[in-house]
């Protein structure tokens, strides 16, 4: 597991400064890097706020075609003003076992 997974999420930021409409919500914001010799077809990352201890907001987003070496910014938006947050954690989840879940090399590039 630990050769095939080895995403990593740095830059994790959470703001409440975006407007959409009249309306001001939050937004986390992080680089999701994916240092493996591993491409994936898709990757679902649940994205867990806390406030304390207590998880107070969570969502799944998918990130498809996630190449070996690739940054890749990603923004995640909460449609309220969420305040008093103090902890984000971003959680992957692929099917090692699944053959079918791989990149193949020619989609490298």
């Amino acid at each position: 597991r630990e050769q095939r997974i080895q995403l990593a999420f740095t830059d994790v930021t959470f703001r409440r400064d975006l407007t959409i409409g009249t309306q001001k919500v939050s937004h986390t914001s992080f680089v999701l890097e994916n240092p493996s010799g591993f491409g994936f077809w898709e990757v679902e990352l649940t994205v867990i706020l806390y406030r304390g201890s207590t998880p107070v907001a969570m969502n799944t987003i998918t990130e498809r075609e996630i190449k070996p070496g690739e940054k890749r910014p990603i923004t995640v938006q909460w449609y309220e003003n969420l305040s008093g947050i103090t902890k984000t954690d971003i959680r992957p989840s692929v099917n090692i076992l699944d053959p079918s879940v791989y990149l193949p090399t020619e989609r490298f590039e």
